[in-house]
């Protein structure tokens, strides 16, 4: 029953697709009138997208990285032996 399932939500996707492609390349074809039809085709084409189209939301949050102190150390000191040694 799920291998049904899965192919047909398949086919239904890759129609999906196709529907999309086809409405971007008539949409391209002509550009819209007014704001209000340049709206609703955006709107359309948002509802239209496939799945693997639609980017994932960002979050605000600011990333945080790790430093690696210990390389930072060994490096600083590589640079102050480079330079002692260059003077």
């Amino acid at each position: 029953m799920d291998a049904v399932l899965t192919e047909d939500e398949q086919k239904a996707e890759h129609e999906r697709q196709k529907m999309y492609i086809e409405y971007l390349m008539m949409v391209h074809a002509r550009s819209p009138q007014s704001d209000k039809e340049q709206k609703a085709q955006r709107k359309f084409a948002e509802e239209l997208k496939p799945k693997d189209f639609k980017k994932p939301k960002k979050s605000n949050k600011a990333k945080v990285y790790k430093w690696d102190t210990a390389l930072l150390e060994r490096l600083k000191a590589r640079q102050q032996q480079d330079r002692q040694r260059d003077a």
